[in-house]
């Protein structure tokens, strides 16, 4: 039987990984230049298989999968 691995597996980075307090306060990945919220996720999206999202406190890079958070029209600029 083949099972899929929900669990995701742990962001981080080297030995070290997220050197904030707490560990991994907000990330942020930027796509085409453009820098986009992000947050972890089950399993790896289409843009987190192609982009690499950082810690905003560290700049640690996140190597668990994630997804773009939606900004609600009424909050985008």
């Amino acid at each position: 039987m083949n099972r899929r691995n929900t669990r995701a597996p742990a962001p981080a980075s080297g030995a070290g990984g997220c050197t904030c307090t707490p560990a991994w306060p907000a990330l942020t990945a930027l796509i085409d230049d453009t820098p986009y919220t992000v947050t972890p996720a089950p399993s790896h999206s289409p843009a987190s298989a192609l982009y690499l999202a950082r810690c905003t406190g560290c700049g640690t890079p996140y190597l668990g999968p994630w997804k773009r958070l939606v900004v609600p029209p009424s909050q985008a600029a």
